[in-house]
């Protein structure tokens, strides 16, 4: 009997994905496009893979863009490395409760 191996993205460090995604032409399609924003597939695929290798990628970029006044803010800082809207929405509420004081 072969057992699976699950884990959750989240518990994967970012500059080791690379080495585990397999990347397809539509994978490296969605990973170079600065334009490509949206990604929907059924539980357990991958998508939080495929979205924190997405900003591994981004975020070494603009590191590198930095010396010449082009860089970017990428939040969250840090872990979690990815976050779902809810906490989006959270920071956008909090940014706006600091703008009042």
């Amino acid at each position: 009997m072969i057992n699976k191996w699950e884990t959750d993205a989240t518990d994967i460090n970012p500059d080791e994905i690379g080495q585990l995604l397999f990347e397809n032409g539509e994978v490296q399609t969605y990973l170079r496009q600065s334009n490509a924003y949206v990604l929907s597939a059924c539980k357990g695929v991958g998508k939080s893979l495929l979205l924190m290798r997405k900003r591994f990628l981004l975020e070494n970029k603009h590191i590198s863009d930095q010396e010449h006044d082009k860089g970017a803010i990428f939040i969250p800082k840090d872990k979690p490395y990815i976050d779902t809207i809810p906490s989006i929405r959270n920071l956008k509420m909090a940014s706006q409760k600091e703008s009042k004081i």
